[in-house]
């Protein structure tokens, strides 16, 4: 029988523990470096940005651009800058529509020719809007919408 205290025989110095943890970020910080030079020669793109997407988050602040759809970017990612930045341009781009819809309505009511034509202009317009959001909101690009991205800046929620 060994007379060590067993306590004694799993213990593993701190300073065993700290030579350790350095010794495995050297080890990869070398890896990420041989990775990036391999990604170079290979013509592969590597992405060095720390507030990189994850995945799906592309694909949710595309559907963010989607009417009420807008809501789920800011719910499903509130870390992320990419769907807060999508799902808040989606948010005011949906309520202005809502508000100018609801605005032709009334006054279109008055004349039935007038508020189809222009009901009709603001429908395509809000489609405009949004294909073009969703394209670049797909492409990964934080670009802002005409109008709105300034005011959804103005607004800063």
């Amino acid at each position: 029988m060994s007379d060590q205290n067993p306590n004694q025989s799993n213990s593993v110095s701190l300073q065993d523990l700290q030579n350790t943890v350095a010794t495995k970020k050297k080890e990869a910080a070398e890896i990420k470096e041989q990775s990036a030079v391999l990604a170079k020669e290979n013509n592969v793109p590597v992405n060095t940005d720390p507030d990189a997407m994850e995945s799906g988050e592309k694909f949710l602040a595309a559907i963010g651009y989607f009417s009420f759809l807008c809501i789920l970017p800011l719910v499903l990612r509130p870390a992320s800058k990419f769907c807060q930045f999508h799902g808040k341009q989606g948010l005011v781009m949906t309520i202005f529509f809502l508000v100018f819809g609801w605005v032709v309505r009334a006054f279109g009511s008055l004349t039935l020719g007038s508020y189809v034509l222009v009901h009709n202009l603001v429908v395509l317009v809000h489609v405009g809007f949004a294909v073009y959001a969703i394209y670049y909101a797909y492409k990964g690009e934080m670009r802002e919408l005409p109008f709105f991205g300034k005011l959804t800046k103005q607004l800063d929620f």
